[in-house]
């Protein structure tokens, strides 16, 4: 590429778009637009005034937007003069609520986009910028570009206006005029005016507030504003895109369309390739460095911009102390001009230089500033150096800054730059404790949430002020507890209104100890069946029940309690045994009164057992099964028991041959014992009646 020639490159995505402009392949303006924020500076609006305010000789506008325009008196008194004679003083008998009222409805043009805080800034002098000329329309005057410097340039471009403009209008030269045919500038008059045809159009049909032109997106505007002679290429990565531009070059600068290419490797992203990425990422650094070893910091406040330069390790060899503080300036300046330029910083912008003494290296500083910032876009101005070395400049602002477009305000600090130390932090927990009113807090719970890196400050340095802070409110529970998404420095203090006696209880009451309960009571089962099994035939029926519900119990537990449950087994088919022997033994002869008591028992117990009625009761059934057939029991030992549901045995086999091996035992027992009893009865019966 040429050293004297420049290029653009356009970078689009689904997200935003974004434009180098490279000069002597060094980044030079950077501008970049995010698709969900689009910038609004140049469109005309049919407002509607929504509040006039006298006192500030101003005016709000609704034009459809989330924030009402502004809308200056100067706005309104200098729409028909020239733009020098704006620099004239308001007239202080000039009141705005003469001019407009609410209601009025306006057409007016967008400015500034918003700011911060601001709404767009709004004038009534509309215009509308063609390729080489801007069109006014209200108005009947002829202007310049001041970049254009021939005189005899100057002087034909006037007179082809001239010649040309309808009445009653007004038009300006822009740079790229210079050199341009007269047909070219007449075709660039006659499309500007056919916009302003339309716009009127629109403004009697439709109703404020209402949008009647919309300027060109930042691709067709850059083609339009910054596509010229000095430019060697017009990059583009993306096909839409570049299709659109074609079509605009095509119409309106048809000599420049072999300038505009399509880039379209995949592998390698434009901006990559000229290594602009990581030159792009530095302009939201806070410093920038200067060539010497020196910096400057870059703040940006509300309502201006503070420049402070350092010299760093610049000592400035060969060069006296005078010096070497002018040469600093000097770079200072240069790296100052381009920052400002390419974070697009605007308004009031103060720079801090290092002091110097001489008047003389003031007024180099002050000339070497004015030559390097002629060639910004935006219009910037030299105040000049006070008496403390600071220099004061104002750049016209159109938009946001970088900064202000691409970041938001920090919640931690809330855009100071800097956040409480921990221990402020806990001293104003204290604050808010000792303020509180001790009686509503007593016997109360004071549950305080923080975030986690301030909880483990507490935890680690606050000991003994918790403790101090404890002992004055002995009636109250005071505890720290961490809350999840809670930014440095914020807390929250809650009362809890339950009684502290009542939180120890909860405390105090822990889940093992009801573990180690069950634990027994499965353990004192097992001693009472053993005591029962010792106490011999007599209360077998106990037995068998018991032994139904420990057997049930095995079957439903886990597997791991299953080697468990095969050692009590095996105890129960121990202690069945000796019940057997007990009951084969022959009993001994006894009274006849022992003989009716052990009837009348028998009796009682037969009626008793089919009302209990267990889950598992196949022994019950076997045995009721057996008494049926003898005789001499009545007939209520013989009724039908329903049958239990099946339990799901997850015992292992060997469990189950035991229990098979336990209710034949038990089966065998019961047989038995009821056969001989019933051989009692029926020798007891003769006697009675020999008797």
């Amino acid at each position: 590429m040429d050293g004297q020639l420049n290029k653009i490159l356009i970078n689009n995505k689904f997200y935003e778009t974004r434009v180098a402009y490279l000069k002597d392949n060094s980044l030079f303006y950077y501008f970049n637009e995010n698709k969900a924020e689009i910038s609004i500076v140049g469109n005309i609006y049919k407002g509607k005034v929504a509040r006039v305010l006298p006192g500030l000789q101003s005016a709000f506008v609704d034009i459809g937007q989330d924030k009402a325009a502004f809308l200056h008196v100067s706005d309104l008194l200098y729409q028909h003069i020239s733009r020098e004679d704006r620099e004239t003083p308001i007239p202080s008998d000039i009141d705005i609520s003469d001019m407009i009222a609410e209601n009025n409805e306006l057409l007016i043009q967008v400015t500034k986009d918003p700011i911060s805080t601001k709404g767009p800034r709004v004038v009534t002098l509309l215009s509308i910028p063609g390729r080489f000329l801007v069109f006014f329309p209200i108005g009947n005057k002829v202007g310049i570009s001041k970049k254009i410097e021939s005189e005899a340039e100057r002087l034909r471009l006037k007179r082809i206006i001239e010649n040309y403009k309808p009445k009653d209008t007004a038009f300006i030269a822009r740079t790229a005029a210079e050199g341009v045919s007269d047909e070219m500038l007449e075709n660039d008059m006659r499309i500007c005016m056919k916009q302003w045809i339309n716009i009127v159009k629109k403004q009697k049909k439709l109703k404020a507030p209402q949008l009647l032109y919309e300027d060109l997106a930042l691709p067709l505007k850059i083609a339009r504003d910054m596509l010229n002679n000095s430019v060697s290429e017009l990059v583009i990565d993306d096909k839409v895109i570049y299709d659109k531009v074609i079509d605009f070059v095509e119409e309106f600068m048809p000599s420049q369309r072999d300038k505009v290419k399509f880039y379209d490797d995949k592998q390698v992203g434009l901006f990559k390739k000229y290594n602009l990425e990581s030159k792009i990422r530095k302009l939201d650094n806070k410093s920038a460095p200067l060539k010497s070893g020196g910096n400057i910091i870059i703040e940006q406040v509300e309502a201006l911009t503070v420049v402070d330069v350092n010299t760093g390790s610049f000592v400035g060899k060969n060069l006296q102390h005078d010096d070497t503080i002018l040469q600093t300036n000097k770079e200072a300046m240069d790296a100052v001009a381009e920052q400002i330029r390419l974070r697009n910083i605007g308004g009031i912008i103060i720079v801090d230089f290092i002091d110097m003494k001489s008047d003389a290296d003031k007024e180099i500083l002050i000339k070497h500033a004015d030559a390097i910032t002629k060639n910004d876009r935006a219009n910037v101005t030299i105040h000049g150096i006070t008496k403390l070395g600071l220099m004061q400049i104002t750049r016209k602002r159109i938009s946001d800054s970088l900064r202000r477009s691409s970041t938001t305000t920090c919640k931690s600090c809330n855009g100071r730059g800097s956040v409480k130390s921990y221990e402020t932090v806990t001293h104003e927990i204290y604050q808010k404790i000792i303020e509180m009113d001790r009686n509503s807090i007593a016997n109360k719970i004071l549950e305080i949430s923080v975030e986690e890196l301030l909880l483990n400050y507490i935890n680690n340095n606050e000991n003994n002020n918790i403790k101090k802070l404890r002992e004055k409110f002995k009636t109250t529970k005071i505890s720290f507890k961490k809350k999840e998404n809670f930014i440095h420095g914020q807390f929250d203090v809650n009362v809890k209104s339950k009684k502290v006696s009542e939180i120890k209880e909860i405390k105090i009451e822990k889940p093992k100890k009801a573990k180690k309960s069950n634990k027994k009571s499965k353990e004192t089962k097992v001693k009472m069946l053993n005591t029962l099994l010792e106490k011999g035939p007599k209360k077998e029926k106990t037995v068998d029940v018991e032994i139904e519900k420990l057997h049930n119990e095995i079957i439903v537990n886990k597997e791991t309690h299953i080697a468990a449950s095969q050692k009590n087994l095996e105890k129960i088919i121990t202690k069945e045994a000796v019940v057997e022997e007990l009951v084969t033994k022959e009993p001994k002869p006894s009274s006849e009164k022992e003989l009716k008591q052990e009837k009348a028992i028998l009796e009682t117990k037969e009626q008793i057992v089919p009302k209990k009625e267990t889950v598992a009761s196949k022994k019950k059934a076997t045995k009721k099964a057996v008494v049926k057939k003898t005789p001499t029991v009545k007939k209520t030992t013989a009724k039908k028991v329903s049958k239990p549901k099946p339990v799901k045995k997850t015992v292992k086999k060997e469990t189950v041959k035991k229990t098979t091996i336990k209710k034949v035992a038990v089966k065998k027992i019961i047989t038995a014992k009821t056969t001989k009893k019933t051989k009692q009865e029926s020798e007891s019966t003769p006697e009675s009646d020999q008797s």
